[in-house]
């Protein structure tokens, strides 16, 4: 089956503009009774579905465009950002075919189809973030490394740690359900956004499934995959608390609520 590129949204671009891609294919199985059969991308938060804040939040960073990865046969996604996603952005869909690809094979084939010559960055479609979007390409392309992961000095607060960080370079672990824990107690955490260049890209194994983890693993391990820190923690909605936790921020805060920006309807 070719995949779908799905329905194309277009803005005002150009060719410096920061290109990420989200993936928004998660179904929030540990959310579910407050999910139901929502994608989690879409779960409500103070009125108005997450995609709302976080495409807010990627237009007041000056990105300008936004290639979704999303899991084939539900539209809803697709609808909601059509709709009411910044009209300074474009949007463009990738979709799964008749099996799920995981992390790094939606972004494998989505360089596949879109044939990136230039480094992207890649977002997940259920975390909150407060960094300079911009300042993290500079350092990863100043550095010239394959991949730039920002990392938070966590110390197991937020969630489990699954990094360290000597000021330049990152050694990632993915935290795996049943694994021995990592020989090394680590302190930092991906932060839930990562620079890749095109060569990084192009390490990925085509049209099967694979996890984005592998990859940070073993560029890690070669010592080419930096880090750029973020000083301010990240929100997400994982779990029912961690939901309840940004609910109460956006209660709080002007700039994250409903209508903070203009939206095209």
């Amino acid at each position: 089956m070719v995949p779908s590129t799905g329905t194309e949204r277009r803005g005002p671009s150009g060719e410096d503009d920061l290109t990420v891609l989200l993936l928004a294919g998660g179904r929030g199985t540990r959310v579910a009774s407050i999910a139901g059969d929502l994608p989690k991308h879409l779960l409500p938060v103070s009125g108005e579905p997450f995609a709302a804040l976080q495409l807010r939040w990627l237009e007041t960073q000056g990105v300008r465009r936004v290639i979704y990865c999303v899991v084939g046969g539900d539209e809803r996604i697709e609808a909601f950002v059509v709709h009411h996603g910044p009209s300074s952005i474009d949007f463009q869909f990738l979709r799964d075919g008749e099996r799920l690809l995981g992390t790094g094979g939606a972004i494998r084939r989505a360089h596949d189809v879109m044939q990136f010559r230039q480094d992207v960055l890649v977002l997940y479609g259920d975390t909150l973030l407060t960094i300079d979007l911009a300042d993290l390409m500079r350092t990863h392309r100043d550095r010239g490394l394959a991949a730039t992961m920002a990392v938070y000095r966590n110390g197991g607060r937020f969630d489990t740690s699954n990094a360290e960080f000597d000021g330049a370079r990152v050694c990632y672990r993915k935290v795996r359900p049943g694994a021995a824990a990592p020989p090394l107690p680590m302190a930092w955490i991906d932060y839930g956004v990562s620079a890749l260049s095109p060569a990084a890209l192009d390490r990925m194994p085509p049209g099967r499934a694979f996890d984005l983890a592998e990859l940070f693993e073993q560029l890690g391990d070669e010592g080419q995959l930096g880090g750029y820190e973020a000083t301010e923690r990240f929100f997400e909605i994982g779990t029912p608390a961690a939901l309840q936790e940004l609910e109460t921020l956006v209660r709080r805060s002007s700039s994250l609520a409903p209508g903070a920006a203009p939206y095209a309807r």
